[in-house]
């Protein structure tokens, strides 16, 4: 164990400062919501290169701000957060997310935050696509963990055709014999999911196990990038962009390399 933590007394005094450190953090946090409230009710940390800042992780306070049994703080990196792992289990982390394009598997967009939940990153990713590439894409492909009605109305509000699973599905189960219509009026819920069960939705969708799955496996298995060695929100998103940068040079120069087709 490290030293500060190897006898009782310094282990206390270690708890003590640790909770100290998040009280003070929580009461900045509610002095600056009191200060610039947000309307969505989330949380921001930093740009994702776009119109819409990255969400962050916000510390469960009650009604005076002091933090709730729930909030966490970790002694070797403050800024991680408590996260569900790939197993089932819990994991000290940050949340990776990447946007892929279709055609070369190359990452057109890149952040790392605190925030576990994936629903809250639909919007600021598609900024940043749309910063970096000049244009938002045709469509978006999405798993379940992005869903809500929120984000489906604002992809749509950039133009931008959403495919986004409403729900977990088993893997290989077969979609329902009887598609069901689209429908002029109808909730959106229903909307989405009648279109990923249309012919078209379901090809379309189909195609994002091939897109953006294989980039992480590449990324963790292929070159073998399973834990961040920095520690800090802000080191982290550097580690992660040198990643990012790894497998684009990768992928372009293999493009760069395929022999040309007479036409």
């Amino acid at each position: 164990m490290p030293e500060e933590l190897s006898r009782a007394q310094s282990r206390l005094e270690r708890i003590r400062q640790a909770k100290a450190e998040l009280e003070a953090e929580a009461k900045a946090a509610r002095e600056k919501e009191k200060k610039e409230p947000d309307p969505e009710g989330g949380s921001s940390s930093g740009s994702g290169g776009g119109g819409t800042p990255l969400p962050s992780h916000r510390i469960p306070t009650d009604d005076e701000g002091t933090p709730t049994p729930k909030a966490q703080r970790n002694f070797t990196d403050p800024e991680s957060r408590i996260m569900v792992s790939g197993d089932g289990g819990f994991v000290q982390a940050y949340n990776a997310q990447v946007v892929v394009d279709a055609e070369n598997q190359v990452i057109v967009a890149q952040a790392v935050t605190n925030q576990p939940p994936d629903v809250e990153h639909a919007v600021p990713m598609l900024d940043q696509v749309a910063d970096n590439c000049g244009h938002a894409p045709d469509k978006v492909t999405m798993d379940a963990g992005y869903f809500s009605e929120e984000n489906v109305l604002g992809v749509l509000a950039m133009q931008v055709d959403p495919y986004i699973a409403t729900g977990r599905t088993k893997h290989g189960a077969a979609l329902p014999a009887k598609r069901r219509a689209l429908q002029s009026v109808m909730p959106v819920k229903d909307w989405m999911r009648a279109r990923l069960e249309s012919e078209e939705g379901a090809a379309i969708y189909r195609r994002r196990k091939a897109i953006v799955e294989p980039v992480f496996g590449q990324i963790k298995h292929a070159r073998g990038f399973r834990t961040f060695g920095l520690r800090g929100l802000r080191k982290v998103r550097g580690e992660f962009s040198l990643v990012a940068t790894a497998h684009n040079l990768r992928k372009l120069y293999r493009r760069r390399s395929e022999p040309l087709t007479p036409s």
